[in-house]
Formats: structure tokens, sequence, C-alpha cells
């Protein structure tokens, strides 16, 4: 049910010129305020792929942003949040690449997303990873 409400809402807060409606943050809570009367779970699946976005927007590079903004707008990429943990999540390089140590109890959308932002080093760090990923499980 979640999904065919929201249908055409992913691109809400992208910016227009990645097809995306660029609704600004009063214009968001009229929308999510909206949909939480019908929905409350699919307000929590499209509050979760905001806030992929909106990392994006405020952190990403140009290139990520082409990357997934169109996608995302589309709903061919649907984003997960990785936030909640019980023990800080770690992220140290190896050589060529990170290595992401942690557990993340919930993650809304996680089983239906193909894309998941992960905090790590206490929140100040941000990597996203693409579905399916080597070393990561979703339950």
């Amino acid at each position: 049910m979640a999904a065919e409400i929201l249908k055409g809402l992913f691109g809400v807060t992208i910016p227009k010129c990645y097809g995306g409606e660029g609704l600004s943050l009063s214009e968001l809570v009229d929308t999510f305020i909206d949909l939480s009367y019908k929905s409350l779970s699919a307000a929590a699946l499209l509050g979760s792929h905001v806030r992929v976005a909106y990392y994006l927007e405020e952190f990403g590079t140009k290139e990520q942003q082409e990357l997934y903004f169109y996608r995302m707008a589309s709903s061919s990429v649907i984003a997960a949040h990785a936030h909640t943990e019980r023990q800080p999540t770690t992220a140290k390089r190896a050589k060529d690449k990170f290595v992401i140590d942690g557990y993340k109890p919930i993650v809304t959308n996680a089983a239906g997303a193909n894309l998941i932002a992960v905090t790590t080093n206490n929140h100040s760090d941000i990597f996203l990873i693409d579905i399916p990923a080597s070393g990561l499980y979703v339950g």
C-alpha cells in the first residue's frame, strides 16, 4: 500500500533540474501532514528517502547528484537512511576502500531500498551504498 500512495512523490525535495519537484520546507511539511493522515508507514518510507536526498543536496558531489537524483525522483532508486544504532558504527580506510563496521537495528525501508545512506563515526561521516553490496545484510 505504501508504494502505491507514494507514486510520484519520491522527487518532492529533489531540485527541478534533476526531475524533482523542489518543494520548500513548508510545502514538504504540508505534504507529510497530508500523507501521514493516509499512511504513517508511507510517510516513514518517504521520510527516509527524503533524508538521503537532503544528504546528497547538502554534502554530495555534482557527480553523485547526477548519478542519483534523476533516478531517485523517478523512483527507480528508492533510498533508505541507516542512522539508528546501539553501538557506534565505524568506517576505516583500508587501502583503496572503506570498511564499515556496525549494526543498524532500525532502517526504515531497508528491504525495499536499492540505496542506503549509512552514518558512521558518531554521525560525522555518511556513506552511500548501492544495494546489493558485499558484506551488507538486510534482515
